[in-house]
């Protein structure tokens, strides 16, 4: 295949983080959610077997990400997505660990080219600031990561200003990124088949994704904070420009409930504005129907690197054979649209 574009910027990228790794950075050893911690213990169930290497070692990622073509990859946990599971101080105490971890392992490697989003758990507002604050100034981070909400805590909850606030001040982003293992109390895989994960797997990431959209948007997020830049991760994009249509028809036919102040724009407005941005999946057939109804500035590509799904060594390739991209298109998606998100 000829070579459509280089210096791709990977805005979803993963690192798997360990008990061993994370020990040696402040973490007790043990988070309380007795399935965390084995999978802490037990990573290698979270990346392919043919990635051991890049999914450890920050040179070999290096390596990996030239065969892919990427320039630079913005990271994100793979066990700790579950942060929102836990309670207040294990929770803070893993995140702690885990942004320190990956400034002085992978981000000393190379700090150009691995990057980490912050992360921190929303069981504490203040001590998420605090931490997301830390991770940004003084760690390097481009951006904080969240969960779509945690327990009966959503992201339009008031008492979450502060971390938007800061977002806002430091001019970085919000990323939202869930995915399964992170959907409890509101979706539990239980609810499925014993022993079928498929409906769940489909499930889980749009799901999260859905809660969080609507609750940026009807809790008045997006309004308060208006310079506020928010990416939405790893659920595809096809189901945006319908949802966003299912957004407007709640604004327009349903009053917000006591104590709620009401929008003075339309979700869409607020959601393909500019501010908001979604990341698509390397082989979405409608890609190019979707970033016209989305907005061309408004996609970003995401790899997944190295979980079990992702497409490497040819997550770029399949991005430019299945999308029907243009070529200036392609170029957005991959580089430019990515770079200015994380201004990079």
């Amino acid at each position: 295949m000829t070579v459509r574009q280089s210096g791709v910027v990977d805005a979803d990228g993963h690192v798997v983080e360990t008990a061993t790794a994370l020990m040696a950075f402040g973490w007790s050893g043990a988070t309380g959610n007795i399935g965390l911690d084995h999978l802490l213990a037990h990573p290698d169930v979270g990346y392919r077997p043919d990635l051991a290497g890049g999914a450890q070692d920050p040179q070999l990622r290096l390596v990996d990400m030239d065969r892919e073509r990427i320039e630079v990859a913005v990271n994100y946990p793979t066990f700790l997505l579950m942060v929102n599971q836990l309670d207040p101080q294990p929770a803070a105490e893993a995140c702690r660990a885990y942004n320190t971890w990956f400034a002085n392992t992978y981000r000393a490697a190379d700090p150009e080219r691995l990057r980490a989003m912050a992360l921190v758990s929303l069981a504490d507002p203040g001590v998420a600031a605090a931490e997301g604050r830390r991770a940004v100034v003084e760690l390097g981070a481009p951006g904080i990561v969240v969960s779509p909400y945690c327990g009966s805590v959503h992201l339009g909850d008031p008492t979450l200003d502060p971390l938007w606030a800061l977002a806002q001040e430091l001019d970085v982003p919000i990323a939202v990124h869930g995915g399964r293992g992170t959907t409890a109390p509101h979706l539990s895989p239980n609810s499925f088949p014993s022993g079928d994960h498929r409906t769940y797997y489909a499930l889980a990431h749009p799901f999260g994704q859905m809660m969080a959209v609507g609750s940026l948007v009807f809790g008045g997020v997006l309004e308060r904070f208006p310079a506020l830049r928010v990416v939405f991760l790893e659920a595809g994009v096809g189901w945006i420009p319908w949802f966003v249509d299912r957004l407007d028809e709640a604004h327009e036919s349903l009053e917000p409930p006591p104590g709620m102040a009401p929008l003075s724009r339309d979700p869409s407005e607020l959601l393909l504005g500019g501010n908001c941005y979604f990341s698509c999946e390397p082989d979405e057939r409608h890609l190019a129907l979707m970033v016209d109804a989305i907005g061309e500035d408004q996609v970003v590509f995401a790899s997944d690197y190295p979980h079990f799904d992702c497409k490497f060594p040819e997550s770029v390739a399949t991005l430019e054979a299945a999308s029907a991209l243009s070529d200036r298109l392609l170029a957005k998606v991959t580089v430019t649209n990515p770079a200015r998100l994380y201004r990079l």
